[in-house]
């Protein structure tokens, strides 16, 4: 073991644990460790032995750095010397290392993931990317100290790159190393938070699962088991841990949308399969957050946008089929028509001038577009349940005209909208089967999350 304490540890003024080749608390703090010996650094052009000594030297203007493709190591079994090499950029320009004090340790591979990450992946997020709005943001205030939630942070952010990155790119195939590096490192250290859970905050621990549930809707399908672990959080939240949870309004902002949107989730996973277990009773975890305004956070900024009156029929519907009676049963028919029937009725563009009235620009005609969407998407759902043949069903006609109905409006937004993803609506749980695969990689909002 090691004399002294490591450079980067003493700089920061933090207990060592003096782990060779590095330190373990540098690296589940996401930095860089510089080691143990001696440190050479330039002296800002002064020499200072021989001939010259004492004698200055003119330093060439510091220029940003460049972006454009992402040049990154490949890595190494070393965790110390994984991804650690400088990246350069082309065309839009930005000053490497960031500012920020509270990163400036990081490596430039961790500054550059965190920099997407705050510039690309979080603008999918929300609809409307309005400042201290952004959850994703939000979340990076509490980044670094909490080191799972950093390393899921990074993690998202390299593998939603390693997305939006053209196949055949020199360095995508770097990029996906590096997301499958981070992502190994975020698992480990959840892997431990869960193993002492009463002793981190469950707000943090709510937004690393959640992260891996992004992270799975854009690499795996692994994303059911990441719901349920989010699912049992929230029970633990509601039941034991109301006195470890973050009590500002950022902290409560942020687990709002957390709640909300891993409701969201539940909700559209239901669709998927009639074994799915949906309790919505364990979402109220406060007094003034019940199912309506969750419901209700989700069609206004949500990257969805997916209008709250159908999530309720969808919401209704699944605790229908969930019905442990006869599926035939008259009742259940009947509670289901009278469903469809509401969905029928309802108006994209009366929903839509309601939520302009809360909106920060007019997009009314981009939200009428997804609401018919939903509508279109719904109503194949709720068919689905009804008997082929049922007085209240629609023809196999009528269903490829709401298929063609859900393609239509989908097809309105271009990448550059804000408003451009219907999540849910290519999904096996609306159509029974793959119906075209919709899909952007120029970091538009929500194109990769609704895969």
């Amino acid at each position: 073991m090691p004399d002294k304490v490591c450079h980067t540890c003493r700089r920061r003024r933090v207990k060592c644990d003096r782990s060779l080749t590095s330190c373990k608390r540098c690296l589940t703090d996401g930095l860089e460790c510089q080691g143990y010996g001696k440190l050479f650094l330039w002296n800002q052009g002064v020499a200072s032995r021989g001939k010259m000594m004492g004698k200055t030297f003119d330093l060439p203007p510091s220029r940003p750095a460049k972006v454009s493709g992402f040049k990154a190591s490949t890595p190494s079994p070393n965790d110390s010397q994984i991804i650690d090499c400088p990246v350069t950029y082309e065309s839009t320009s930005f000053y490497l290392p960031l500012v920020d004090p509270s990163i400036q340790d990081f490596s430039p591979a961790t500054r550059f993931y965190l920099f997407h990450f705050h510039q690309g992946f979080c603008k999918e997020l929300v609809i409307y990317d309005v400042a201290e709005q952004n959850p994703g943001r939000q979340l990076l205030r509490y980044a670094h100290g909490h080191p799972v939630l950093l390393q899921s942070i990074i993690a998202t952010s390299a593998h939603h790159l390693y997305k939006c990155t053209q196949p055949g790119g020199t360095n995508r195939l770097s990029i996906y190393n590096d997301a499958l590096v981070f992502k190994d490192r975020a698992i480990r250290l959840l892997k431990d938070a869960l193993a002492n859970v009463s002793n981190f905050d469950m707000s943090i621990m709510l937004a690393a699962v959640m992260l891996f549930i992004y992270v799975e809707f854009m690499s795996g399908d692994c994303w059911r088991a990441h719901l349920d672990g989010a699912k049992a959080l929230i029970g633990y939240i509601k039941s034991y841990a109301s006195r470890r949870l973050l009590h500002s309004s950022e902290g409560l902002f942020i687990r709002r949308w957390l709640v909300s949107e891993i409701l969201f989730i539940d909700i559209i996973g239901s669709t998927h399969s009639s074994t799915w277990s949906l309790q919505p009773s364990i979402y109220g975890i406060e007094k003034d957050f019940d199912i309506d305004s969750i419901l209700t956070m989700v069609e206004i900024n949500s990257f969805s946008s997916f209008p709250a009156p159908l999530l309720k029929h969808i919401l209704a519907l699944v605790q229908i089929a969930d019905d442990s009676s006869d599926s035939i049963n008259p009742l259940k028919l009947d509670q289901i028509r009278a469903r469809l029937g509401s969905i029928r009725k309802f108006d994209p563009f009366e929903w839509a001038s309601k939520i302009q009235l809360l909106s920060p620009r007019k997009d009314i005609d981009e939200r009428v577009q997804i609401a018919s969407a939903y509508k279109s998407a719904t109503c194949l759902y709720v068919s689905r349940m009804l008997p082929p043949g049922h007085l209240d069903n629609y023809t196999p006609d009528d269903r490829q005209t709401l298929v063609s109905s859900v393609i239509d409006h989908i097809s309105q937004f271009t990448p550059t909208n804000d408003a451009s993803v219907v999540y849910g609506a290519f999904d096996h749980g609306v159509f029974g089967h793959p119906v075209q695969d919709c899909y952007y990689c120029d970091g538009s909002s929500g194109n990769h999350l609704a895969v």
